[in-house]
């Protein structure tokens, strides 16, 4: 994805058609000859001095092939506009309108703000020719930030779901175990095919969902935890073969792994046995709903459930969670017998095996509860009316403990802050971009097509570039701070204004706006730098032997000389006690 900003598209796009009309223009009048007939005359006039036409005229042509040579190539690659290498501000606008429908945005909207765009700012959807030189830098750049917000995203998605199951005190050593095995088996590898998915479109992971292990995205993705289907595959929709239990624990658990086919046999007429173990799907969820292990029935009970058996009285039986449902909180904190037998008489279940996995399955967050409340919908369970109500009240104040569960439950309490600076963020970097372009199409030629020139504005456009990357940063620690400052705050309302809170304030203005200004000032510097130290080398070879020299040639020869200088005392001086030794007066 180029960008997730509408903004910096637009202003992108109106800096760099401004670009090529003002290229254009120049290159149509031949303006751009002016800089290079001037270095000529000035490689002329410096060499015009020398007493030996001779020597002036090789040291004049290696200046103008040095000089002349370098600003051609800064105007073929990083002033002159290429049609082969073109900005894309339609593609790029689509490509946000996908991830905002992803996330459950009007795509609509998206269109008309695009749309509105182009006829206010002039913004066309047409692909605008750029120099081949910054389409190669502004992309690589942007694909290296995009790549890299993304390994932060997930190792702080890796992170909370850690933290999630460290919260939930599994005792039973051997469902720990089975959790264990299966993060390691199958949820990590999900992430690190997730993170490489390429063009295959994926949902959006969710960080409030109390199946951290078993996430909704890797349960239907084909080839994550589930297996593809042909069709899938035929329509390159497939992530890989799907993510299955190990086989040495599927043999300690008594599932079968060994098949025979007859009708299959090798070269000497035996029957071929294939080993298959059960799909992550099969190993969370215990349906046999997919295509991988179907060879026996998975008799097997799920591990979401199995995980939820092991930790749901604990965390029902907390009292500080709230009192929605305060026989639901009373009943779990006994007996399990005792527990199913009060959703039985309140719910109006017809058995205490459906009572226990209606409960599972609110607890889950699996949406049951909504089919259940929704009239138009058929009544799975067959639950009287003035229960409904009950067991949505139920399935909400699970909700709340999912948010106990969740270990990022206060990256979200400051949120309306960040959304409140993000406007301005996504200004501040798109107006740094379209000043750079705009500027660009005149000092290049003004600065007489030097690389140094191109090196300042290089570094200036890498430091816009990499603002997004640096506030996610900011965002991540912001995160850990409010976990700091505010460990039981839930929401807004339960913030003070305080000391903590002023210095709270002070910290994101930090993060947001004076570190971004100090990684602006340092890029613009370095670039200056590096650009005055490769006009001096430069310099140098093109002619060693003018005043003042390169300061990298420079530093050498000096360098050289003293050494030797050192060198021919030493051995003159060898020389002379030599001599005085075997050859007395």
């Amino acid at each position: 994805m180029y960008s997730e900003n509408y903004l910096e598209v637009i202003l992108t796009s109106v800096g760099w058609d401004f670009y090529s009309k003002v290229t254009y223009f120049i290159w149509a009048l031949n303006l751009h000859l002016v800089p290079l007939i001037l270095i000529m005359l000035n490689n002329w006039r410096s060499t015009l001095s020398s007493q030996e036409m001779g020597t002036a005229s090789v040291v004049e042509m290696r200046r103008n092939f040095f000089d002349v040579g370098i600003a051609m190539g800064v105007i073929l690659l990083f002033w002159m506009p290429n049609a082969a290498t073109t900005y894309k501000p339609a593609e790029y606008i689509e490509q946000i309108q996908n991830a905002n429908v992803s996330q459950s945005e009007n795509p609509e909207e998206n269109a008309q703000k695009f749309t509105a765009a182009q006829q206010n700012m002039g913004v066309t959807a047409d692909e605008i020719p750029i120099p081949p030189g910054w389409f190669v830098i502004i992309n690589s750049t942007k694909a290296a930030v995009n790549q890299l917000k993304e390994w932060l995203d997930f190792s702080k998605q890796a992170s909370a779901m850690f933290a999630v199951m460290g919260s939930m005190k599994v005792d039973d050593p051997k469902v720990q175990d089975e959790l264990n095995r299966f993060i390691s088996s199958c949820y990590l590898p999900a992430m690190a095919r997730y993170q490489n998915r390429g063009d295959i479109p994926v949902g959006e992971l969710s960080q409030k969902d109390i199946r951290f292990v078993g996430n909704s995205v890797f349960l239907t993705t084909p080839g994550l935890y589930k297996a593809c289907t042909q069709q899938n595959i035929n329509d390159g929709m497939c992530l890989g073969d799907p993510l299955t239990m190990p086989v040495e624990y599927a043999e300690q658990s008594g599932i079968e792994t060994t098949f025979t086919n007859s009708s299959a046999q090798d070269q000497n007429g035996r029957d071929l046995t294939s080993t298959s173990t059960p799909s992550c799907y099969q190993w969370w969820t215990a349906n046999n709903d997919d295509d991988h292990y179907k060879s026996v029935i998975y008799e097997h009970p799920g591990l979401r459930d199995t995980t939820f058996d092991a930790v749901a009285n604990d965390a029902m039986s907390m009292d500080d969670l709230g009192d929605k449902v305060d026989g639901l909180v009373w009943y779990a904190s006994k007996n399990t017998a005792d527990f199913l037998d009060w959703t039985e008489s309140n719910f109006g279940v017809g058995d205490s095996s459906t009572a226990k996995d209606l409960t599972i399955q609110m607890a889950m967050r699996n949406g049951t509860h909504e089919l259940i409340a929704d009239p138009d919908e058929p009544n799975p369970v067959g639950i009287e009316e003035k229960t409904k109500q009950a067991i949505v009240d139920g399935a909400n104040w699970v909700s709340d403990i999912a948010v106990f569960f969740s270990a990022i439950k206060w990256a979200t309490i400051f949120s309306t802050i960040l959304r409140a600076l993000e406007p301005g963020l996504m200004m501040i970097q798109a107006g740094l971009i379209f000043g750079s372009l705009m500027f660009m199409a005149f000092t290049l030629p003004i600065s007489g097509f030097s690389a140094g020139s191109v090196i300042k504005h290089a570094m200036f456009i890498l430091g816009a570039l990499m603002l997004p990357l640096i506030w996610h940063v900011a965002s991540m620690m912001q995160e850990g701070l409010i976990r700091i400052l505010y460990p039981d705050a839930y929401n807004l309302l339960d913030l003070d204004i305080s000391l903590k809170s002023m210095l709270f304030m002070i910290f994101l203005f930090t993060l947001y706006f004076i570190l971004p200004t100090v990684f602006m000032r340092m890029m613009s510097l370095s670039g200056y730098e590096t650009a005055q130290a490769t006009s001096e080398a430069i310099s140098g070879l093109s002619n060693p032997g003018r005043s003042g020299g390169s300061f990298v040639a420079g530093k050498a020869t000096g360098l050289v000389g003293s050494q030797t200088s050192k060198a021919a005392k030493g051995v003159g001086g060898a020389y002379t006690g030599f001599v005085n030794k075997y050859n007395p007066k």
